[in-house]
């Protein structure tokens, strides 16, 4: 536990510098940076890096894709619902290219989800329409057929 409790504290004085110092574009830069239609190096050269740090871009983003965990009891229920193959499941969510890549890498999450309808693939966003009605016409399957959490 002490290791969540001090990863949780250094992103907090992490995130409360990056708000303190990060620009006023992060705002209208994150909706397409989520989206897929910036990457993350030109996200980061308009909101961090348009002037030198004191840590580099490579600290950084090891530092954000290191906040990423797994929930134990969640994945233990994904792996129950998944092999049960009662179920088509996929995942619909909003997230950056890759931030949702190194997700998919490191919890493996291909075992259980068939599909990913992220925002960054789709170019929109829950809760926009447009996510939802790619995912039933991808995958072919009638509105009652679904599940959304």
């Amino acid at each position: 536990m002490a290791g969540t409790a001090d990863r949780e504290k250094k992103a907090q004085a992490f995130f409360t510098w990056i708000g303190k110092n990060f620009r006023t574009a992060t705002i209208s830069l994150f909706r397409p940076y989520d989206s897929g239609q910036i990457t993350l190096n030109e996200y980061l050269d308009q909101t961090l890096f348009y002037r030198p740090r004191s840590f580099t871009r490579e600290e950084f983003t090891a530092f954000m894709f290191a906040q990423s965990e797994e929930y134990p009891e969640t994945r233990a229920i994904l792996d129950k619902v998944s092999s049960s193959g009662k179920y088509f499941v996929g995942a619909i969510n909003n997230e950056p290219l890759e931030l949702n890549q190194y997700r998919i890498e490191a919890f493996d999450l291909r075992r259980n989800f068939l599909v990913f309808f992220s925002s960054c693939y789709v170019r929109s966003r829950k809760p926009e329409e447009m996510i939802f009605r790619v995912a039933l016409e991808v995958t072919q399957r009638p509105p009652e057929q679904w599940s959304f959490h």
